[in-house]
C-alpha cells in the first residue's frame, strides 16, 4: 500500500509545483512598457517600414541597372544555303553560302537611361514615403493606446478605493438596519452599488485587455504594462501661428509628394522615348574553298511614322496621370491642416477644461465626499447620502480622467507630426523613468 501511494503523492506534489510555477510564470508576464520603448519598439518591428527600407534598396539596384546599356546581342547562322536543286544542302558549291558570325548592340542615349533611372529610384522613394505615412498612424495609435492604457489603471485604481469605501461603509450596516438607525432602503441602495461597482470593473478588465492587446501587436510584448509618468500634456504641443508648418512635414503629404514626382518621373521617361533608339551590327562571313571572306556592317533606327497616334499619346497619359497626382497633393494638404487644426482645437479645449476640473470641480467633489462620510460616521447623516457622494466624487474623478485621454490623443498626435519634437519626447520619458 505504501508503495502505491507513494506515486499518487508525487503526482501531488508536482502538480503543486506545476502550479507554483505558472503562477510566478504568469505574474512575471506582466512587461513594463515605458511610452518612449513602445514607439521604439513600433519602429523596430514594423514590418511596413522593413518593406520600404527594401524596396528602397531594390530601386536603387533598377536606378544602376537602368543606367547601363543593353546587353549587345551575338548571332550565329548560316546564309544562302541551297535546298534545292542538285546543290541542296551543300554548303561549298554556291558562291552565296557562307558561315556568319555577329554582334549587334542597342545604343540608348544617355539622356534615356537618366530618365529611367531616375524613374526607378523615385518608384522606391515613393514606397518609403508610404511606409512612413503609414507608420505615422501606428506611432499615433501605439502612443494612443498607452496613454489610454495607463489611464485605465488609473481608473482600476480609483475603483479599488471605491469598492474599499463602500465595504468600509456597508460593514456593520445589517446591525444599524436592526437597530433602525440606517433605513432598510439604504442598506439595499449600498449593496445595489456595491454590485454595480463590480459590473463597472469587469468591464474595465475588458477595456484593459483590449489596449494590452493593441499594444502587443505593435511591440510583440506578451503583457505590456506601462511605466513612467505621462508627459507634460498641458505643455503646448505646437505653435499655433505655425500649424502650416506641420503641414509641410506630414507624413502623408509626402507620400502625395513622392507619388507627384514619380508621375513626374514617367513623363519625362515618355518624352525621352519619343526618341528613337539606333542599333548596329558587325557580322563575319566565312564561305569555302578558295572564296572571298565577307564582312558587313548594318545600322538600323525605328521609324515613328505614326507619332502622334503612339508616343504623343503615350506622353499625354502621363502627362495626365501627373495632373492627377499634383491634385492629390493639394488635397492631402488641405486634409492634413484640417486634422492638424481639429487636433490643436481639441487640446487647447480639453486643456481648458482639466484646468477646470483640477481648480474647482474636483476639490469640490472630493471635499463632498469626506463631509458626507464624516456625517454618517458621526451619526448625523445617512449612509445612501454617502455613498451618492463618494460615487460622485469617482464619477468626477473618472470624467477628468476620460478628458485627460482625449487630451492625451490631442497631444501625441499633434507632437509625433514633428520628429524633432519625437525625438525630444523620447529623450525626456527617459529621462524620467
Amino acid at each position: 500500500m505504501m508503495r502505491r501511494a507513494r506515486p499518487a503523492s508525487c503526482g501531488i506534489v508536482t502538480l503543486v509545483l506545476l502550479v507554483f510555477v505558472w503562477a510566478a510564470g504568469s505574474q512575471a508576464r506582466a512587461e513594463p512598457l515605458s511610452l518612449s520603448q513602445a514607439l521604439r519598439l513600433a519602429d523596430q518591428e514594423s514590418q511596413g517600414l522593413m518593406a520600404g527600407r527594401a524596396e528602397v534598396a531594390a530601386s536603387s539596384e533598377d536606378a544602376a541597372a537602368a543606367r547601363q546599356l543593353p546587353d549587345p546581342t551575338l548571332s550565329v547562322g548560316i546564309q544562302n544555303l541551297p535546298f534545292t536543286g542538285a546543290d541542296r544542302f551543300n554548303f561549298n558549291r554556291d558562291d552565296m553560302t557562307m558561315k556568319t558570325i555577329g554582334l549587334s548592340q542597342q545604343w540608348v542615349s544617355g539622356s534615356k537611361r537618366t530618365a529611367r533611372a531616375e524613374r526607378a529610384r523615385l518608384r522606391g522613394a515613393l514606397d518609403m514615403a508610404q511606409a512612413d505615412a503609414d507608420q505615422l498612424g501606428i506611432r499615433q495609435e501605439v502612443a494612443a493606446n498607452w496613454v489610454a492604457l495607463l489611464l485605465a489603471m488609473l481608473v482600476e485604481h480609483l475603483l479599488d478605493q471605491e469598492k474599499q469605501l463602500l465595504s468600509a461603509l456597508i460593514d456593520g450596516m445589517d446591525a444599524n438596519v436592526a437597530s433602525s438607525t440606517v433605513p432598510a432602503g439604504d442598506a439595499i441602495a449600498a449593496r445595489q452599488a456595491l454590485l454595480e461597482h463590480d459590473n463597472e470593473h469587469a468591464e474595465l478588465d475588458a477595456r484593459i485587455d483590449t489596449l494590452k492587446a493593441a499594444l502587443s501587436r505593435w511591440t510583440l510584448l506578451t503583457d505590456p504594462e506601462p511605466s513612467g509618468a505621462l508627459p507634460d500634456l498641458m505643455a503646448a504641443p505646437a505653435d499655433p501661428a505655425h500649424l502650416e508648418i506641420l503641414v509641410q512635414s506630414h507624413a502623408a503629404v509626402g507620400a502625395a509628394t513622392a507619388a507627384l514626382r514619380a508621375a513626374e518621373a514617367d513623363t519625362a521617361v515618355t518624352r525621352a522615348e519619343r526618341h528613337p533608339d539606333w542599333a548596329t551590327e558587325l557580322s563575319f562571313g566565312q564561305r569555302d574553298g578558295d572564296r572571298s571572306q565577307m564582312v558587313s556592317l548594318m545600322f538600323s533606327v525605328p521609324l515613328p511614322i505614326n507619332r502622334a497616334a503612339r508616343q504623343d499619346r503615350a506622353v499625354e497619359a502621363t502627362r495626365s496621370r501627373e495632373i492627377a497626382a499634383a491634385a492629390m497633393v493639394e488635397a492631402a494638404r488641405r486634409k492634413a491642416l484640417a486634422e492638424i487644426r481639429s487636433m490643436w482645437a481639441t487640446w487647447q479645449s480639453a486643456s481648458g477644461r482639466l484646468q477646470r476640473f483640477d481648480d474647482a470641480l474636483l476639490p469640490l467633489a472630493r471635499q463632498q465626499a469626506d463631509l458626507a462620510a464624516a456625517r454618517y460616521g458621526a451619526g448625523t447623516g445617512t449612509l445612501k447620502d454617502a455613498i451618492e457622494a463618494e460615487r460622485n466624487r469617482i464619477d468626477i474623478e473618472r470624467e477628468r480622467l476620460a478628458l485627460l485621454g482625449d487630451l492625451g490623443r490631442a497631444w501625441v498626435n499633434l507632437t509625433l507630426l514633428d520628429g524633432d519634437r519625437t525625438q525630444s519626447l523620447l529623450r525626456t520619458n527617459e529621462a524620467s523613468q
